[in-house]
């Protein structure tokens, strides 16, 4: 059964950030129980990381934002390398 999750809801039109499309795509990727949608998921993810590593600059407070986002993406690799059969 499939349960209902913050995730499957789009963004709110607020907050167009890519520091929020990135977390709520990661997050999207790694709750997705439909294994056919897994790896576009994780694309997605992936892709709004990269847009959003380009956009840091030097601060504390971006390097906190760095690691975090090392974090995630060597999450999304974990499940990006699992075998779903």
């Amino acid at each position: 059964m499939r349960t209902a999750c913050v995730t499957d809801q789009p963004a709110p039109m607020y907050d167009h950030s890519p520091e929020f499309d990135w977390r709520a795509l990661y997050q999207a990727a790694i709750f997705e129980d439909d294994k056919s949608k897994i790896a576009a998921r994780i694309t997605a993810a992936e892709n709004a990381l990269r847009a959003n590593a380009t956009s840091l600059t030097d601060s504390h407070e971006s390097s906190k934002e760095l690691r975090d986002m090392e974090r995630a993406m060597y999450f999304l690799k974990l499940l990006e390398n699992q075998s779903w059969d």
